[in-house]
């Protein structure tokens, strides 16, 4: 039979063994939780100041072409402009924000545009295939 004094030595080992391990994992679990914090932190931080899409405004000369198949959505083509968005539709627009004043067939027009924001771009059923969207910012009729 072991002596007293080894036995309390080996619990007092033992205790002091499970308040390490204890105090591992605790600070593990800790850490773990700052680092998760600080990342989610850093993502949403970059996610605030770069937008969805390039916003940047670009001046440009189009026509108004024709009434879409989708609900207040017109087609207009670019004919004019510089960094004019990659399409397969010849130029063609959806224009968003078309001013009603402006929703005719075959008029010419001045706008300053941007591509929108992914939440901006309209939901339809009838969008027809090559046609992607670019919000006007600023329109005037030319001649």
């Amino acid at each position: 039979m072991p002596h007293k004094y080894t036995v309390k030595k080996n619990k007092r080992k033992e205790l002091n063994k499970m308040k390490h391990n204890i105090f591992i994992k605790v600070t593990s679990i800790i850490a773990i939780t700052l680092v998760a914090i600080f990342s989610i932190w850093t993502i949403q931080a970059c996610k605030e100041n770069v937008p969805d899409i390039p916003t940047g405004t670009t001046m440009a000369k189009a026509k108004i072409i024709r009434k879409s198949m989708c609900e207040g959505l017109y087609i207009i083509q670019i004919f004019e402009g510089e960094d004019i968005p990659q399409t397969t539709s010849n130029n063609s627009f959806y224009a968003i924000n078309l001013p009603e004043e402006y929703k005719k067939p075959n008029l010419n027009i001045n706008i300053n545009y941007r591509l929108p924001k992914t939440n901006e771009i309209p939901v339809c059923p009838n969008m027809e295939e090559g046609y992607t969207c670019i919000c006007i910012i600023s329109i005037n009729q030319i001649d």
